[in-house]
């Protein structure tokens, strides 16, 4: 597409005097209305029509989404496996817009929407104009973030945090920084933190591109970094409050989830990693964006920098963007090979990637190749959120083994069944945290109208933690008239519910949610007056008729 052997092999020094030079323009010239709507326009087409083809789907959330939307019943500094922000989130968008399963979709596509304009701001400060636009509509559209878009989850408002402290350090290094731009960045930060860990990556980057020059550790004798670092700290610091105060939970399940304490070597797992990233990132994107990375960014042209408006030039932006793209990307590699990563875990990473490679195809290859790597992101995402038409098409029954979207089927109907049952006074119980969450949001019911059955005393989660159905019906030891509870179980034995209730009445068994993963029937009692587990003896009514 355009460029012979010769000056590919040449293409080390020729990011500026690429075969498809730049058109010559000023860097200050902002993106026309015209341009900024066109790109508002695409941005809101991925989230009206990511939003409606999930809805049509008949997507229930997924548990991780259901579980959240609980927590914000009861906001507090922080949660079992999550910092607070997420909760926070669902607690206004609920009070705002409601909480039906589109609605919250909706919502993570405005985030990441966001997200991907301040990435085109980026863009613009790092490699001039030519590269806002693409940048930003690239990066909506990879499938780490297109698919992500779809659901409400901690790396929504991490991502945004990222993308917003980055430009922050950008601004608050170059010509026109100022102390402004520094708070900005300590602001990004703290809530970063407060929504996803993997926030923290964002400080060593920092740090890391900091002292590479004496031009940038310079700032470091100055207020900004400081003022950035009391900010962030005093953001993050009621989570950090709330850990002390309950065991350290969240930084113990994120121990946990990483198994770095059963760390070994698994290079096929490294493998299996490295391909998701080529996944998540757009399979050409990936091969056609490194392919000119290499080339076009090995040895830059030093001698005639390109300057943006803001001061940074080519090799300026260009050592930004590896410092906030590769050490993460490392990290989840080191972590693969040990123990494991899961693909989500470097997103972050993607804001600078992204940039760098769209910059590199560009200068390098042009604009096909660039659309071709978009087409195919666009390709991904609809075959994604179309998912059932295609399901159809090749005969594969809904909630089948290979199914895509099993798992979301099913719960809304299946907590309608359970509802005539649900009298007022009652507590939900049930001995799974994915399937407790699911039928509590389903069912509408904040975390003081749920409790976990939790004989075995663990700890894993936030309902066996903070939920424990010993741990409540001790709580309200107080009340006259015994507690009534809702039992609901795919796995449960009934002769557990023996010695543990005063009364037991079992009701008709329930197929569920009716996924082949969840194939097996669930049983329902209704059951009131809890002693403690494996106490006494109970009496167990036999169940009657379907109601």
């Amino acid at each position: 597409m355009g460029s012979n052997p010769a000056s590919r092999a040449t293409s080390l020094n020729s990011l500026t005097d690429s075969a498809h030079p730049a058109p010559k323009q000023p860097d200050g010239v902002v993106p026309s209305i015209g341009r900024a709507l066109l790109v508002a326009g695409v941005l809101l087409g991925l989230i009206v029509w990511r939003g409606l083809a999930l809805e049509q789907a008949g997507l229930s959330l997924h548990f991780d989404e259901a579980q959240y939307w609980v927590w914000s019943s009861r906001l507090d500094w922080g949660y079992y496996s999550k910092p607070p922000v997420i909760a926070l989130i669902y607690r206004q968008i609920s009070h705002l817009f409601g909480d039906e399963a589109w609605i919250v979709r909706s919502a993570s596509g405005v985030i990441y929407a966001l997200t991907a304009g301040v990435v085109g701001l980026i863009a613009r400060d790092s490699f001039g104009p030519r590269c806002a636009i693409p940048s930003a509509l690239v990066f909506a559209t990879i499938p780490g973030i297109a698919v992500s878009g779809g659901f409400l989850t901690t790396d929504a408002p991490l991502v945004l945090c990222w993308s917003i402290a980055l430009w922050a350090l950008q601004r608050a290094c170059s010509r026109h920084g100022h102390l402004g731009y520094w708070c900005l960045l300590g602001i990004a930060t703290g809530i970063g933190l407060m929504s996803k860990y993997t926030m923290g990556a964002m400080a060593l980057s920092t740090l890391g591109w900091l002292f590479v020059t004496p031009e940038r550790r310079a700032h470091l004798y100055r207020s900004g970094p400081w003022c950035a670092l009391v900010i962030a700290v005093l953001l993050f610091s009621p989570n950090l409050v709330w850990n002390a105060q309950h065991g350290f939970p969240t930084l113990g399940h994120t121990q946990e989830i990483s198994q770095l304490d059963r760390a070994g070597l698994h290079p096929l797992r490294l493998i299996e990693f490295a391909l998701g990233q080529w996944v998540v990132g757009g399979p050409l994107l990936i091969i056609f964006g490194f392919l000119c990375l290499f080339g076009a960014f090995g040895n830059f042209r030093i001698s005639a920098p390109h300057t943006t408006q803001a001061g940074q030039s080519d090799a300026d932006a260009l050592s930004l963007h590896k410092w906030f793209a590769f050490p993460l990307l490392l990290i989840a590699c080191v972590e693969a090979t040990l123990s494991r990563a899961q693909p989500n875990w470097a997103l972050p990473a993607y804001v600078s990637l992204t940039i760098l490679l769209v910059t590199a195809i560009l200068r390098q290859r042009g604009w096909r190749t660039l659309a071709s790597a978009f087409a195919l992101n666009i390709a991904i995402l609809a075959g994604f959120v179309h998912w059932p038409i295609l399901r159809y098409a090749i005969g594969l029954p809904a909630g089948a083994k290979g199914d895509l979207f099993a798992r979301f089927y099913g719960w809304p109907d299946f907590a309608h069944r359970l509802r005539d049952k649900l009298d007022p006074d009652m507590l939900l119980v049930n001995d799974e945290r994915s399937s407790l969450a699911l039928l509590a949001y389903e069912l509408r019911l904040p975390m003081n109208r749920i409790a976990s059955w939790n004989p075995e005393g663990r700890r894993a989660d936030h309902w066996s933690r903070f939920r424990d159905l010993s741990t409540v019906a001790r709580a309200q030891t107080d009340s006259a008239t015994p507690q009534r509870y809702l039992i609901v179980s795919a796995t449960l034995d009934p002769t557990e519910l023996l010695n543990s209730f005063e009364q037991v009445v079992a009701q008709a068994d329930d197929p569920g949610p009716g996924c082949e993963a969840c194939a097996k029937p669930w049983k329902v009692w209704i059951a009131q007056g809890f002693r403690e587990y494996q106490s006494g003896r109970s009496h167990i009514t036999q169940p009657g008729p379907l109601p």
